[in-house]
Order: C-alpha cells, then sequence, then structure tokens
C-alpha cells in the first residue's frame, strides 16, 4: 500500500469546522458561473427549416469579454487539487484513493449517459430529425469532456503532489513554460496536434496551486498583493488577445480558427492567475460571509448535487427550448435586442427544467451506506494499476462521447485519435471503470465530510 502525507490545514472541531468554507464556496460558485455562462451565450435558431443551435458569442464583443469572468474552470481544477491533497494527506492507500474517486466522478456520470443513450435511441426510433438530433446529443455531450480531463488529473496527483513536496516551486514555472510550448507549435504549424497535451498540462496547473492553496503557501499572500497579481496577469491576457495571436474569448467562438479552450492556451494559465489572485483577495470578505447560517447552507446545498447540475444543464436547455418553440416563442438573431429581450424566458424556462432534473437524478450524487468492515478492509487493498487502467478506460470513454454525442448508439462516430467508436461502447468504457472503483471503494458514509461528488 502507497501512503503520502501532507501537513494538516487547520482546526478538527467538528464536521464543519474541519472543512475549508471557502473552498467549498469556490467548487460550488465555479460550477454555478459555468452553467449561467453557458446559459447566457447558448441559442437555438432555424437552419434550413430545422431547429438548430447557436452561439452568441459570434455576435457579440462584449459578450466575448464576459468570458474573462464565466470561464472559471481553472479555480474548479484550483479546488481539486486541494481536495486531492486532502485525500492523499491521510494515511489512505493509493488504491482507495483512486476508488474513491472514480466511484464520486462516475456515479452520476454513468446515469446521464445511460440516460441520454436511451433517449437518442428512441427519438432517432421515432424519427426525429438526424441532424436535429445528432447537434442536440453533442451539445448535451459536451460536459463530458471536462470529466475526461479532470479524471486524467486525479490520476497524475499522487506523483504530483510527490513532486511537489520535493521540489515545490518546480511545476509552477515548467508547466506554463510547456504550455508556451504547445502553443508554439500549433501557432507555428509545425506539430499542431501536439497541443492536445494541454488539456493536462494547463489544467495541472490550476491543480498545482491547490495544492499550494493546501499546504499554505497561498494564504501568505496578502490580499493587496494577490490583488497586484490578478492586475498583472490581467494586463498581460489583455496584451496577448489584443496585441498577440490569441482570440479575445477564453471559450471557443464560432467561426475563429482558435480557440483558448479546444485546447487550452497559454491564456488560460494567465487566467488562472488572474482569478486565483482576485479569489484570495476577496477571501477574508467571503470567509467572514460564509460564517452565517443561511450562506453556508446555500453552499453545501448546492455542493451536494453540483456535479448533477453540471452534467444536466444543458440537457435542460434543450428541453426548455424545445417547449418554448413549441409553445411559439419567437426565435430571433442572436446578440440582438429582441433576442437578450427573450433571454430571461430562456434562462428560467431552464432553470425550472433543470430543477426538476437536479431533484430526479442527483441521489447518484450522495454516497449509500458503507459496507462492513470485513469487506471493506478486503477490497480496499486492490492493486492501483487496475484502478488507473479503469480510470484511464473512463476517460477515453467519456472523451469520445463528449466528442461524437450519445446519436445513433450502435453506429460508429467520431475519430477520437483516429478511433470511432459507437457511444454505446464508448458507454461501456465509462461503465467499466465506474464498476471497477465500485467494486473497490464499496459505498460511502452519507456522513462523509466532503459535501459534493467532487470535493475530497
Amino acid at each position: 500500500m502507497t501512503e503520502l502525507a501532507i501537513p494538516p490545514a487547520g482546526g478538527t472541531k467538528g464536521l464543519l469546522d474541519r472543512r475549508d468554507r471557502f473552498v467549498d464556496l469556490l467548487r460550488a460558485g465555479s460550477i454555478v458561473l459555468v452553467v449561467l455562462g453557458h446559459l447566457t451565450i447558448a441559442a437555438v435558431v432555424r437552419s434550413h427549416g430545422a431547429l438548430a443551435g447557436a452561439n452568441a458569442l459570434a455576435s457579440s464583443r462584449w459578450l466575448q469579454a464576459a468570458t474573462w469572468v464565466f470561464q472559471v474552470m481553472p479555480l474548479f481544477f484550483l479546488v481539486g487539487g486541494f481536495a486531492n491533497a486532502t485525500v492523499l494527506g491521510r494515511p489512505t492507500p493509493l488504491g482507495r484513493y483512486l476508488a474513491r474517486r472514480l466511484d464520486r466522478l462516475l456515479r452520476p456520470t454513468v446515469l446521464f449517459t445511460a440516460c441520454w443513450l436511451v433517449a437518442a435511441w428512441s427519438l432517432d426510433a421515432s424519427g426525429a430529425a438526424p441532424a436535429t438530433l445528432d447537434q442536440a446529443t453533442r451539445v448535451a455531450a459536451q460536459p463530458l469532456w471536462f470529466l475526461s480531463v479532470y479524471l486524467v488529473t486525479v490520476a497524475l496527483a499522487p506523483l504530483q503532489l510527490a513532486l511537489h513536496r520535493r521540489a515545490r516551486w518546480l511545476l509552477v514555472l515548467a508547466l506554463p513554460l510547456m504550455a508556451l510550448l504547445g502553443d508554439a507549435l500549433r501557432l507555428g504549424h509545425l506539430a499542431a496536434g501536439a497541443a492536445v497535451v494541454n488539456y493536462g498540462v494547463v489544467f495541472l496547473f490550476a491543480q498545482e496551486l491547490g495544492f499550494h492553496y493546501r499546504d499554505g503557501t497561498l494564504l501568505l499572500i496578502r490580499p493587496r498583493g494577490a490583488l497586484t497579481g490578478a492586475a498583472l496577469a490581467t494586463g498581460a491576457l489583455a496584451l496577448l488577445t489584443t496585441l498577440g495571436p490569441y482570440p479575445f474569448s477564453m471559450v471557443g467562438v464560432p467561426g475563429e480558427a482558435l480557440s483558448n479552450m479546444s485546447p487550452p492556451t497559454f491564456c488560460i494559465v494567465l487566467l488562472t492567475l488572474a482569478q486565483t489572485g482576485l479569489v484570495l483577495a476577496l477571501r477574508p470578505v467571503l470567509v467572514r460571509l460564509l460564517a452565517r447560517p443561511v450562506p453556508w447552507r446555500i453552499t453545501i446545498g448546492l455542493n451536494t448535487v453540483v456535479l448533477t447540475l453540471f452534467l444536466w444543464h444543458l440537457t435542460a436547455f434543450i428541453v426548455a427550448g424545445t417547449a418554448l418553440v413549441a409553445a411559439g416563442l419567437p426565435l430571433f438573431v442572436p446578440g440582438t435586442l429582441r433576442w437578450w429581450s427573450t433571454k430571461p424566458i430562456w434562462i428560467a424556462s431552464t432553470a425550472v427544467v433543470l430543477a426538476l432534473l437536479v431533484a430526479v437524478t442527483s441521489g447518484a450524487e450522495r454516497p449509500p451506506r458503507r459496507p462492513t468492515p470485513s469487506r471493506r478492509h478486503a477490497l480496499g487493498t486492490a492493486n492501483p494499476a487496475l484502478l488507473v487502467s479503469a480510470l484511464a478506460l473512463a476517460a477515453f470513454g467519456l472523451a469520445a462521447l463528449a466528442e461524437g454525442g450519445f446519436a445513433e448508439p450502435f453506429s460508429p462516430v467520431g475519430g477520437l485519435f483516429g478511433v470511432a467508436l459507437p457511444p454505446i461502447v464508448s458507454f461501456a468504457m465509462v461503465l467499466t471503470g465506474w464498476l471497477v472503483g465500485r467494486a473497490v471503494n464499496g459505498p460511502e458514509r452519507r456522513s462523509d465530510p466532503a459535501p459534493g461528488g467532487l470535493g475530497s
């Protein structure tokens, strides 16, 4: 069994006092901002007589500026680094750590993908327009790319943490340089495919900052210094996106040759630094806010369904949009004043559908009871190599689904790394990864300290 340890983070007086409430707020807040950002830019139009999805970023420069605020996935990976370091700092076998992550991440994800495969098959059999169904399932599957990358950072966290403990600043300096190298290969058309490595490099950098928060390094920075750092990073980002070769938006914009997120560029490194500096500067105020019962209860409530919210929010938009169009709501050109006048209706309707979906499906995110000690001990000694293989299999399956969608479950789609797989096969990979993790992890206590499925 492999064990890692890091210094404790703070007090231990009771369950709530053992939590870092600021981290819980970042976890919940980052997902809420991502959801709001997606719902703000998402649009539905008519193309050749059929409904199609559209993106308002293509026609709105100021909305592209808003992506600097709404693109907060780096903060979520920072929180993930904190959570991974916390678990690995306990006397926990490496196999147990991997199994727990697989179970928690994939339990609600398997339910989501299974529901969509059944829905896609049913809609196809009922005669739904193939082009519309294909686009809808691709949109619904978009959150899965994030989970695929997150699983990779989870698998690499033990090695990264060990390196962090031996050379604390090495990866803080090396990972941004690696991101720049990936950009150079991509922009110089030397080895554009190699830039895919930046998916790992950039988000491992965010995870590394999470390690630095966990060991107390980032807490040594005073609010004024954090704000100064955020300002410098934002200034550098402004220069690179106005005078440099990078697009202004922090997410992909239809029609642009380069995206800052597919794969991530050095701009996302700067965005990570800017956002980290800003939230560190605000931390004293937020900690005082979270000491109040109501904000803390809201934070905990969101954390118990955070992965469910993320997985289902685009599905809710598709369902709500279909209902609104069927009810006669007019469609306008994205970005126009008339389009914005109907946006509150779209967001409110999506929120209602999402609340219903969360009410029905969020049970998969809450851990059931823990097994007997003897079974737990026997299964907790599994070979980490088996779990790493299961994790890699699940990550590949999720990425394949994110690229190809759920339409035509039994026909090969996409071409991830040159491999086209039927969605049902990709789902089987994800299911296998979860079953392996579930077998080793076993059910967990409902009183587990982590309030969210992506937590500690």
